[in-house]
């Protein structure tokens, strides 16, 4: 019976990761074609600030609670723990953010996009120091804004962050107890 304990146990361990990168791709493609959406509407002229943001908050709250239940289903009699629950999430969200900041890259690279960005970081930065950012500082904003890797990591941090903040409470119906 231990044996069989400890195969099952180290079969867990082995899937771990294979689990929260395949449910971290479908919540990750979930919230990119969100973002796709919801740029090319507002490039249209809607207004969709809100409505994104539920919907986001939807695709997160829906994918933690069912890949949760489906990994806490694979644990059976031994239980699934909360820190468990939240540790799943957030490796789950590290996947998810990957995809979730390429979508980002692939909507808002095209220059238009970019120029929107830079302008209204410029306008920010105008407002709280009072003085308008130099041409050495607009380049760098221009260059940073072209990188994949701001909106890779950005993506990656958000997600994270807003996956393990929702999956603290989803955890605690996602856990089961122990029944052997």
């Amino acid at each position: 019976m231990k044996m069989i304990y400890a195969e099952m146990e180290q079969n867990l361990k082995s899937t771990f990761w294979r689990d929260a990168a395949k449910a971290g791709g479908v919540a990750g493609v979930a919230l990119a074609i969100l973002m796709l959406i919801m740029n090319t509407l507002q490039a249209r002229g809607a207004s969709v600030g809100v409505i994104s943001h539920w919907l986001e908050f939807f695709i997160m709250f829906v994918s933690i609670y069912w890949f949760g239940k489906v990994r806490a289903a694979k644990y059976g009699r031994d239980g699934f723990t909360y820190g468990q629950s939240v540790g799943y999430t957030a490796a789950m969200m590290l996947f998810a953010g990957f995809l979730y900041g390429l979508g980002m890259f692939l909507v808002l690279k095209n220059p238009a996009q970019t120029q929107s960005l830079i302008d209204s970081t410029a306008a920010v930065s105008t407002a709280i120091s009072g003085a308008a950012p130099d041409q050495t500082t607009l380049d760098m904003m221009r260059s940073m804004y072209r990188s994949p890797l701001l909106y890779v990591f950005g993506g990656i941090l958000y997600t994270v962050a807003y996956g393990v903040f929702v999956s603290l409470f989803l955890s605690v119906f996602i856990k089961t107890p122990r029944t052997r």
